[in-house]
């Protein structure tokens, strides 16, 4: 049995990819959420704990309770927030609030970099561990994005995961970023959709996971076929 530990399972991708991992059997969830997630019922029974990464100068105190000693052997660092109004015609930079850009920094780039800081310095990584980042392709060079603070956590994110191997390559962990674009509601591929199918996404995190210690795979591209981006 394999221990993942995944932020954000309440819904969407990271609840998508919790119970996939439940379903194959094989892995022990330990989640984190500011929600209950609604199927935490006796058929996904995972490890879940309410916390809100907004609460950066908790991380490191509440990380060391939830994982309570318990060695992972692979990390999902689902987080991610963007502006109110980001991917629509309201966007508008020169709108957004200084309260906003900080939050989203806040969260995007602070709390991950806590977040792997504490589970590193607390010894919740086994050597050859996987740490997998999900990033997106505002975080590419020149995307057609106009979103500037969610684009410039995204890059900020693939520069702490450079400077990550760098650091962990003598346990053999190298930190891996799935880089993504719209996501489909549907599982599986809708036709003409610009969207990424769930499944997808599902099976990219599986190659992440089933990789060996010998093998560095920095990152997986990943927009929808017929995204601008691809």
């Amino acid at each position: 049995m394999k221990h993942i530990f995944i932020t954000g399972v309440s819904s969407g991708l990271g609840g998508y990819l919790t119970k996939k991992l439940v379903e194959v059997g094989d892995f022990q969830i330990t989640g984190i959420s500011r929600n209950k997630p609604v199927y935490l019922t006796s058929e996904y029974p995972i490890q879940w704990q309410k916390f809100d990464l907004n609460q950066t100068e908790k991380i490191n105190s509440t990380i060391s309770k939830i994982l309570n000693n318990q060695i992972m052997d692979a990390l999902i660092l689902n987080v991610g927030i963007w502006e109110k109004t980001a991917f629509s015609s309201d966007y508008s930079f020169e709108e957004i609030e200084y309260g906003e850009i900080y939050q989203l920094i806040q969260v995007n780039i602070t709390a991950n970099i806590e977040l792997i800081r504490s589970i590193l310095k607390q010894g919740f990584l086994k050597k050859g561990g996987k740490i997998i980042f999900i990033g997106s392709t505002w975080g590419l060079e020149n995307h057609g994005g106009k979103e500037v603070v969610f684009s410039a956590t995204k890059f900020a994110l693939r520069g702490m995961v450079h400077s990550l191997r760098e650091i962990l390559k003598h346990q053999m962990i190298s930190p891996s970023v799935l880089n993504l674009g719209y996501l489909s509601e549907s599982e599986y591929p809708q036709p003409q959709e610009t969207q990424i199918p769930l499944i997808d996404v599902w099976e990219a995190i599986k190659f992440l996971l089933s990789t060996s210690p010998y093998s560095c795979v920095k990152e997986i591209d990943m927009p929808g076929m017929f995204d601008s981006n691809c």
